[in-house]
């Protein structure tokens, strides 16, 4: 990690050539679903890759799988009428 200096503040940076570069989308999202949310939006400004992959929807639904297993395998509600299965309802006065 390279440090860049601004005045009195120090940034630290990643330059391109590090090993986070090689890592996989797979194991970045691992990495990331165990960091709290709210460092998401400081972890998403390092790199472009990773900013990419905090906008893309895998990264959420992993994270949401994490933190509530059990409702991925329940079925899908499917509302209240389900298509094609409504019949007109014929009212005679």
């Amino acid at each position: 990690m390279a440090m860049n200096r601004n005045k009195d503040n120090v940034v630290p940076t990643i330059k391109d050539d590090s090993p986070f570069r090689y890592l996989q989308e797979d194991v970045l999202i691992e990495i990331f679903i165990r960091v709290p949310i709210s460092d998401w939006e400081h972890i998403s400004s390092v790199r472009k890759q990773w900013a990419d992959l905090f906008r893309g929807e895998c990264l959420w639904q992993a994270a949401l799988n994490r933190a509530y297993p059990h409702a991925s395998r329940t079925q899908r509600w499917t509302g209240p009428i389900r298509q094609g299965s409504s019949k007109r309802l014929i009212i005679y006065a």
